[in-house]
């Protein structure tokens, strides 16, 4: 969960009060997913531009995972859909996966951001 701490000073001789600071928990585990698909969508760029198409794969279905408990229904869909452009392991792809990728990152960055 996250938590933003303040100390405030009271006094020379007093010790220091900590204040603690909750975001709702709905709102802090959508925070925290947003940030997992970013983050696994951006090393699924690295890994394509590495050709580690079984890393691709890999951090598609992550993010198709989170994006479906979180409810993003446009991020897991274009998530599934690089998945199934890439194909099956060890057989050629089916082609269109760059469109898919650049779908998915359109998808990830039409996500609703946490700045006021």
């Amino acid at each position: 969960m996250l938590r933003l701490t303040a100390l405030a000073m009271v006094g020379k001789d007093e010790p220091p009060t900590r204040k603690v600071y909750r975001l709702p928990m709905e709102r802090d585990q959508t925070v925290i997913t947003t940030a997992d698909i970013v983050l696994d969508g951006m090393a699924m760029h690295e890994a394509a531009l590495e050709h580690d198409w079984s890393e691709v794969r890999f951090r598609c279905h992550l993010i198709a995972k989170s994006a479906e408990k979180a409810g993003m229904i446009g991020v897991g869909l274009a998530a599934l859909a690089v998945e199934q452009q890439l194909g099956l392991p060890g057989y050629e792809s089916l082609g269109g996966y760059a469109e898919a990728m650049r779908d998915l990152s359109d998808e990830i960055d039409a996500l609703p951001s946490d700045k006021p």
